[in-house]
C-alpha cells in the first residue's frame, strides 16, 4: 500500500477526466491505495468530475488547507492587512490579478482582459478552455471582493520593477 498524491490541471484533468484516468483510479483503489489529491485550486473549484475519483485526503489552496476524509486537518490563511495592502497596490498599478477564497476566484478586469486574449491566440486550447468550461470555477470581478472571506491564495503577473515592489511590500509576510 501506497499514499500517491495527483495534480489536476493537465494531469488528471483536461477538460473532464478521461475514462483511462477513472480506470486507473479504480484499479489503485483496488489495490488498496490511498490516493490524495494535491493542488493549487482551493477545494471549492476543483471540478466535481475530479472530486468523484473519491479521493481519500486532499492537500488544496497550495498547501493552504489539508483534509483527510472529511476531516480537515489544517488551514492557512492569508493576513487581512496584506490583502487589502497587496490588491490597493494592484489596482493602482493596474495589474493582472486573482485572488482566491474557498469557493470564489475574484478576478481583476486587466487579469480577465489577459485570459480572453490568451484564449483567442492559443493554439492549445484545453488548458485554458476549461477555465471557461469549468462550472464550479466561479468568477466575479475583484471589485466584489468581500474582505470578510479568508482569503487563500493572490495570483498576480507582473513585470521586474513589480516584483521588487511587492516584494517589499509583503514583506516576507507570504510566499510569492
Amino acid at each position: 500500500m501506497s499514499i500517491i498524491f495527483f495534480d489536476v490541471d493537465g494531469t488528471i484533468y483536461d477538460s473532464g477526466v478521461p475514462a483511462y484516468v477513472r480506470d486507473a483510479f479504480a484499479y489503485l483503489k483496488k489495490s488498496g491505495h490511498i490516493l490524495c489529491l494535491n493542488t493549487g485550486r482551493a477545494k471549492g473549484i476543483v471540478p466535481a468530475s475530479v472530486l468523484e475519483l473519491g479521493f481519500n485526503g486532499m492537500v488544496t489552496g497550495t498547501g493552504s488547507m489539508v483534509y483527510f476524509g472529511d476531516k480537515l486537518l489544517f488551514e492557512n490563511y492569508i493576513p487581512l492587512n496584506i490583502i487589502k495592502n497587496a490588491c490597493q497596490s494592484f489596482l493602482k498599478r493596474n495589474m493582472a490579478f486573482c485572488i482566491e477564497t474557498y469557493d470564489i476566484m475574484y478576478e481583476s478586469k486587466r487579469m480577465s482582459e489577459l485570459r480572453n486574449l490568451m484564449l483567442k491566440k492559443s493554439r492549445d486550447r484545453s488548458q485554458l478552455e476549461h477555465l471557461e468550461t469549468d462550472v464550479i470555477n466561479i468568477r466575479e470581478p475583484v471589485d466584489s471582493f468581500d474582505f470578510s472571506k479568508n482569503v487563500i491564495k493572490i495570483s498576480y503577473l507582473l513585470t521586474h520593477y513589480e516584483d521588487e515592489h511587492l516584494h517589499h511590500l509583503l514583506n516576507d509576510a507570504c510566499f510569492i
